[in-house]
């Protein structure tokens, strides 16, 4: 689906992990939109966005709680949220201070973000959030605990939060990204890329605007009616052989 170029015009989104990754790229799709983003993150210094969008970098580490307070409070208005701050740390998640540090930026930083960032929406009339779960939320992987569960529960969370505040006119939703064209994807085995590839029915990988387009759509009008889902954006990977 394409949206119309003003479809956010006048909108406020806020986008936690939005300096690298998916998150950089739902910045700059919302902002394209006419969206005023504010890109939440660490190392802000290093992201790069087209000097003509209309976003706001903000260094925040979402574990850091007061800050999150202090982000939030300070906000006048906002129509959006998008969680996409996130982190594995591989073998190192199979020790408790490894899964607990995964559990805590993926999970609980999640449930925090939301509920201070729609309470803000909410007053400012309404308006959507997206979480990030993973097709990890089906498939597990053998040195990564910390990470599947906090995918997976991801998925039971956003319901909670879109029961918690379907009656404030907020939709809580959530996207599920397969394997997607990145840097990090490039430095995997070519053999493994191929099997990847085999197992995903649109024998390709996504791109990462395909993910952003995705959320757009949840945020929208469009979407009025939906909440509480997780929307596979995958290529099929979920269902493929």
């Amino acid at each position: 689906m394409n949206l119309n170029a003003d479809a956010f015009k006048g909108k406020v989104a806020v986008i936690t992990g939005g300096t690298s990754g998916l998150g950089l790229a739902t910045a700059e799709y919302f902002a394209s939109l006419g969206a005023q983003v504010y890109a939440l993150g660490l190392q802000t210094e290093a992201a790069r966005f087209a000097s003509h969008l209309s976003i706001e970098t903000c260094e925040l580490d979402v574990t850091d709680y007061p800050a999150v307070d202090r982000f939030f409070d300070a906000l006048p208005r906002l129509d959006f949220l998008i969680t996409a701050a996130g982190i594995t740390l591989g073998a190192k998640e199979l020790e408790p201070e490894g899964f607990r540090k995964v559990i805590e930026v993926d999970l609980m930083a999640v449930h925090y973000s939301v509920l201070k960032g729609a309470a803000v929406i909410a007053r400012s009339g309404g308006g959507a959030v997206v979480n990030f779960a993973s097709m990890a939320m089906a498939f597990a992987g053998p040195n990564t605990p910390g990470y599947v569960a906090s995918k997976g529960a991801i998925v039971t969370l956003t319901r909670q939060q879109a029961a918690q505040w379907v009656g404030h006119n907020v939709r809580v939703n959530a996207v599920a990204p397969g394997w997607v064209d990145s840097a990090i994807l490039r430095g995997l085995p070519e053999d493994f890329l191929e099997g990847v590839k085999r197992r995903t029915p649109m024998k390709r990988f996504g791109e990462a605007k395909e993910i952003a387009k995705a959320i757009g759509f949840l945020c929208s009008d469009d979407a009025s009616f939906i909440t509480g889902v997780t929307l596979p954006v995958d290529g099929g990977f979920l269902f493929g052989a």
